[in-house]
């Protein structure tokens, strides 16, 4: 089958400024997930977090086509109400993947780091700097890569009344993260991206009463950061979409083995293909109107890409659709 490589479509090396920023968003049992606001746990018990932050590093961005851009050197700290990464002007159209470590990587978490300084020598606004509630425990142990703290429902009562506390850390338990993603094009010159962060799926499997307050590398607080990549913490919703620059207008439609797109006021729209999530090309259709309707059928289930590029390549409009 014929492999889509999104970078032939502009001439080689020539993209975009862009601004660009990564938003993650917390979320608990799908929803918007606020501090000191109950919600039930796995296993039933209501849950009351005060306090959820974790750090986030070594970023990288798959981009037109398989470019790779590194920004290794950047460490971010995020909270529930500060969540935004700002990246500034990166040279760039379409971004595809996002990849990034949970935690503070080893070069710089404990004294055995190459890069590794003293906490009280980095500014006070640097991530690595002083945060309340800590984030670090002390020269020899490093950094705590994510600590969540409140109250569970110790009494089965329905109230959420015991302390707990996880501080995880361990310079071996940084987590991998890799996801693709559909940007939204806020402006001919910003790009966001709008990812989520499930606590309840970070504390699967944990027995917050059992855990009261825990604080180490093993045990319960290495289960917590080996949760990130096996329960998909870190995930984008279903409808995330590339938004045309003027507000055009894309509808589609999904069944069994079909799709039926339709799109108005697409400016210059010169194609409309669908891809997977490999890169190959399931159909490609020139187009020139700027309203139109097309149809596919036999299609096999699974996640594809509908994307409408303008004559010079540029996406108008990106849509993930999962077909039944």
């Amino acid at each position: 089958m014929k492999k889509l490589l999104l970078v032939l479509m502009l001439p080689f090396g020539v993209f975009s400024q862009k601004t660009v920023s990564i938003h993650i968003e917390p979320f608990v049992l799908g929803s918007s997930f606020n501090l000191n606001t109950p919600f039930t746990g796995w296993d039933g018990k209501v849950v009351s977090a005060e306090h959820f932050n974790y750090y986030l590093s070594k970023l990288t961005i798959q981009h037109d086509g398989g470019q790779v851009m590194n920004l290794q050197d950047s460490v971010f700290i995020i909270k529930p109400a500060d969540n935004t990464l700002n990246l500034g002007v990166l040279n760039l159209t379409t971004i595809e993947q996002v990849s990034f470590l949970v935690g503070v990587p080893q070069e710089l978490n404990t004294q055995s780091g190459v890069a590794a300084q003293d906490i009280s020598t980095y500014p006070e606004n640097h991530p690595l700097s002083f945060q309340s509630p800590s984030m670090y425990w002390g020269w020899q142990s490093g950094y705590m890569h994510m600590i969540v703290g409140g109250k569970v429902d110790g009494d089965n009562d329905g109230v959420a009344e015991k302390s707990f506390e996880l501080h995880n850390l361990g310079n071996s338990n940084q987590q991998q993260i890799n996801l693709s993603v559909v940007q939204t094009n806020t402006s001919s010159s910003q790009i966001d991206i709008y990812l989520r962060c499930n606590l309840d799926k970070w504390l699967k499997n944990i027995d917050l009463e059992a855990a009261g307050i825990a604080h180490g590398e093993t045990g319960v607080n290495a289960q917590v950061m080996d949760n990130a990549p096996t329960q998909n913490v870190f995930d984008q919703a279903a409808n995330a979409e590339i938004q045309s620059v003027d507000q055009a207008i894309l509808k589609v439609k999904s069944e069994i083995g079909k799709l039926t797109i339709d799109w108005q006021g697409m400016t210059n729209i010169a194609s409309c293909s669908l891809v997977d999530l490999n890169g190959s090309i399931l159909r490609n259709n020139e187009v020139n109107e700027s309203n139109g309707v097309l149809s596919y059928s036999n299609l096999n289930a699974g996640v594809v890409l509908i994307q409408l590029l303008d004559k010079s390549g540029n996406s108008l409009a990106l849509r993930k659709v999962l077909i039944p």
